[in-house]
């Protein structure tokens, strides 16, 4: 099959996005002709098969009409040149094409995961022949056109960490961007009530003006309870450099209020970390002691702390490989490309 993918970034430094890179590669080994429409263009190392054409916004570009003109037209000059559609995360790229495809008969795969349900969503539904996604509640839609594939994680290249060592500091760790519906206030709220031996590391950038502002309100509750030496920003990090984070890490701490299954946690567990979240769904997946099941609220979330610090279910090779079975199992990328492919292929 000939694909086109429309995704916002082909950059493997990307802090955010750059594990898409190696989707990217996934993709190339079940399709004979890959074909990427992005945004921004950064560092990339494809196959022959794989072209990138960009918007244009690593050059300055910004206008949001010209590219939706520069798309547009790309969709048109490309048009010989895929069998199907699949795109990452952004509808409004089937809002903009949808109706081409479909009167060219390309089957249109959309991937999303967000609690939002906006009209620009719907309307990408209308057109889409399918619409995947990593969990239940990872798109809030209810469509007989939704599949839900699990995430993606290149579990192949993710094996278990060794065990960090048991002496203190005990280092919890959190990573994702910095804003408000990550609610990492309640994370610095619950260290306020652990032993002063206990440390947090914050691993993420800001999310645009209101991510910088709420940053700020973090860095300025960390001073005010005086957890400054325990507390750390560690801004963002490449994807390479995510495992050394995880390798020093005790525990995984996470308050995100997105609903969904954040990827984040599945490769603490991926990894051998295991976690206290506020997402009940892992929770129950996965159960005790390697995902703890903690309410949004402080003293709660500190007590769930204690006692998965308490478990040290780091320190159990069988509990540890158990967590690493089940990512492999439900949320594996050398799994979940080929499922999608097959699917927009008509096959699925």
């Amino acid at each position: 099959m000939r694909l086109l993918i429309v995704t916002q970034a082909v950059d493997q430094g990307h802090p955010v996005l750059g594990f898409f890179h190696e989707w990217l590669e996934t993709f190339a080994a079940q399709c004979e002709q890959v074909e990427v429409i992005c945004l921004y263009e950064g560092e990339h190392t494809l196959p022959a098969h794989v072209r990138v054409h960009s918007l244009g916004k690593e050059g300055g570009i910004q206008h949001p009409v010209i590219y939706a003109v520069r798309f547009l037209q790309l969709v048109w000059q490309l048009r010989h040149a895929y069998d199907a559609v699949f795109v990452h995360m952004n509808p409004e790229y089937v809002v903009l094409a949808g109706w081409f495809w479909r009167l060219t008969r390309k089957r249109i795969g959309l991937w999303y995961l967000h609690k939002s349900v906006t009209l620009r969503l719907r309307v990408a539904i209308f057109f889409a022949s399918v619409v995947f996604t990593a969990s239940p509640k990872s798109m809030r839609v209810e469509t007989p056109k939704k599949r839900v594939v699990g995430h993606g994680l290149p579990v192949h290249r993710l094996p278990l960490l060794p065990a960090p060592a048991m002496q203190e500091p005990i280092q919890l760790l959190t990573i994702g961007r910095l804003s408000p519906v990550k609610r990492v206030e309640l994370l610095i709220g619950a260290l306020a009530h652990l032993p002063d031996t206990v440390q947090l590391s914050i691993v993420g950038g800001a999310a645009g003006p209101s991510g910088e502002a709420y940053e700020a309100t973090l860095r300025e509750m960390v001073a005010e309870l005086g957890l400054d030496a325990r507390v750390q920003f560690a801004g963002p990090q490449a994807p390479a450099a995510l495992a050394a984070w995880y390798e020093r890490s005790h525990l995984f701490v996470h308050a995100s209020d997105t609903g969904s299954l954040d990827k984040a946690l599945l490769e603490a567990l991926v990894r051998g970390v295991p976690v206290v979240t506020t997402n009940y769904e892992l929770a129950r997946e996965v159960g005790e002691p390697l995902a703890f099941a903690a309410s949004p609220v402080v003293r709660q979330l500190a007590g769930k702390i204690e006692a998965a610090l308490a478990a040290r279910a780091w320190q159990d090779p069988e509990l540890r490989a158990m967590a690493h079975a089940y990512v492999e199992k439900r949320h594996n990328l050398n799994v979940l490309i080929p499922t999608m492919v097959e699917t927009l292929d008509g096959n699925g």
